[in-house]
């Protein structure tokens, strides 16, 4: 019962609670690495395209403003195109500055470009990045086709021409003198950016995943423990349902509950004890099962119950049988309350066999009491078990063993009145199997004196031949014990004296002849003190032994 108290039913407990919190845990992480990380590098991507973009424009007007001047004739070609290759060769950004623009036509050829001075004036048709791509095509394609646009390739890091990386850049025409300005963006920065807001995103996550999984945690723990005490609440409920139900079905007493005069419920005895089984019991009126006998000293209890009024605590009635047979109880009756709805609570007690009993041990008693009180030997009836007492007793029983009255002798434990409790057990057991003839035991008076007692007894069994009673004798043995260990002793005196008789001559002890005149004693003659002694003694025992008397004084 222990185990099945302290299970608690994990199947269920994993179903309602650790599972909805394993799969928020599983979701949060999901939508960390598969949607906010993504998205985070795809916008992160964007913006970095978008931010080239938008400088490459801030680039391309600086060139339009000296085209405007050259329109306007305040500079000529040559004037602008010189001071805007100066400015954009001037021109950098990012977070060490190295970050720069470049120009090409649309041949192409190089027209500036800061950190590959080598390659200003060139023709570039035929440079190609590691991976063999036409770079310089490719940007003269785009503007023709778009005007502009991305172009991912290889190219140096920045200022470093030995360090070769992925590059991704945005490249725009200037049709007025037949440029094409770009800036670009290392996809290193852009993964390191990105991987540091991961790092940062994943560690916010892990710090709130932290705090959600102790929150969890703490959320599951406190639901274990109300789930185990629901379940521990639930298993003992179910428990003392269950032992409630059965104490109830297998009480020797008949119980049943009423409702507006319907039975709701009834045990097994209260249906034995009328003959009816469960179903039809629960199918009859309440009055039903009474005996409605207006002479009978209850007659006002019952119709007091049935209406529904106050009735004593308990109280003798007549019930019918569904035979129609007519049983003794003893009914108490207890108020309750289900669903707002007032009935009671019965508890019926059979005593048809005690009143019988009673009854038939009532027409006994004035025989066995005129008979049993005339006798100077103890007569008794007692009870069979360890906590015995007698049932009726004579007044020489009383007078046997000290007490004051019948009424105090009636309520003292029979294993109180033996010398050893310890010998009751056998008693029992012989006079039960029909052994108990004649036992000589001590016993024990209400002042505690011990005397010796010849006991006799007989079992009464009942209707059914289960031992019932038993019925004794007891009688006070202790003179007559003492008389038999005094002719006891005797005896064995006299066969000792007898015994001298008997033993040959050569075996004494010779004194020498003393004689005696006729008129003189014994003791006038000078003998020894233990010869005359050993003398007297002698013929005193053989007179004794022959005539009953002592022959010297």
């Amino acid at each position: 019962m222990a185990e099945q108290i302290n299970k608690v039913p994990w199947k269920s407990f994993f179903a309602r609670i650790v599972l909805p919190t394993l799969l928020t845990v599983v979701l949060f992480l999901a939508a960390i690495f598969y949607i906010i990380i993504p998205t985070i590098e795809k916008n992160s991507v964007d913006r970095k395209r978008e931010m080239i973009r938008e400088l490459t424009n801030s680039a391309w007007n600086i060139l339009a403003k000296f085209e405007y001047d050259e329109q306007k004739g305040i500079l000529s070609r040559e004037q602008a195109q010189k001071q805007a290759i100066d400015q954009i060769k001037n021109l950098h950004y990012g977070q060490h500055m190295k970050d720069y623009f470049w120009i090409n036509d649309m041949h192409p050829t190089m027209v500036i470009h800061p950190y590959r001075n080598d390659l200003d004036g060139k023709d570039l048709t035929d440079y190609k990045d590691p991976n063999g791509k036409r770079v310089f095509v490719e940007f003269v394609n785009i503007v023709k086709k778009n005007g502009s646009g991305y172009v991912e390739y290889m190219w140096q890091w920045k200022d470093d021409k030995t360090r070769i990386v992925p590059k991704i850049s945005y490249v725009k025409g200037f049709t007025p003198w037949g440029w094409i300005i770009g800036t670009g963006i290392y996809i290193e920065d852009v993964k390191a950016e990105i991987a540091l807001i991961t790092r940062n995103v994943i560690n916010i996550s892990l710090a709130i995943l932290l705090i959600m999984a102790l929150l969890l945690a703490s959320i599951i723990i406190s639901n274990y423990k109300t789930e185990k005490n629901r379940h521990i609440a639930e298993v003992a409920l179910k428990d003392s349902e269950e032992k409630y139900r059965t104490l109830v079905e297998s009480a020797s007493e008949g119980m049943f509950m009423v409702v507006n005069n319907k039975f709701i419920y009834s045990n097994t005895t209260i249906s034995k004890l009328l003959g009816y089984n469960q179903a039809e019991f629960g199918q009859l009126n309440l009055n039903e099962i009474f005996e409605n006998d207006k002479n009978s000293n209850e007659y006002q209890n019952v119709q007091d119950l049935v209406a529904g009024r106050s009735v004593p605590d308990r109280f003798e009635v007549q019930l019918k049988t569904k035979s129609g047979e007519v049983k003794e109880v003893i009914l108490s009756a207890s108020e309750i309350f289900i669903s707002g709805e007032p009935g009671y609570i019965a508890v019926v007690t059979d005593i048809t066999h005690r009143k019988k009993a009673e009854d038939e041990l009532g027409e006994s008693e004035e025989k066995f009491r005129t008979l049993a009180n005339n006798l100077n030997v103890g007569i008794y009836r007692r009870t069979i078990g360890k906590k015995s007492r007698f049932v009726e007793i004579n007044p020489a029983m009383v007078t046997l063993f000290g007490y004051e009255n019948k009424e105090e002798l009636l309520d003292t434990m029979i294993s109180e009145l033996y010398a050893d409790p310890r010998v009751q057990k056998g008693l029992v057991t012989k006079a039960v199997n029909g052994n108990w003839e004649r036992e000589i035991m001590e016993l024990r008076k209400k002042d505690g004196t011990i005397f010796s007692a010849s006991i006799w007894a007989v079992t009464v069994y009942d209707e059914e031949g289960n031992p019932k009673y038993f019925d004794g004798i007891i009688e006070d043995v202790t003179d007559i014990l003492s008389r038999e260990k005094e002719r006891d002793k005797f005896l064995h005196e006299m066969q000792n004296a007898m015994s001298f008789f008997n033993a040959p001559v050569s075996s004494l002890t010779l004194y020498p002849v003393v004689s005696c005149r006729e008129d003189k004693t014994v003791q006038a003659y000078p003998v020894t003190r233990g010869t005359r002694e050993e003398a007297i003694f002698l013929v005193d025992r053989v007179a004794a032994s022959w005539f009953g008397f002592r022959a010297f004084g």
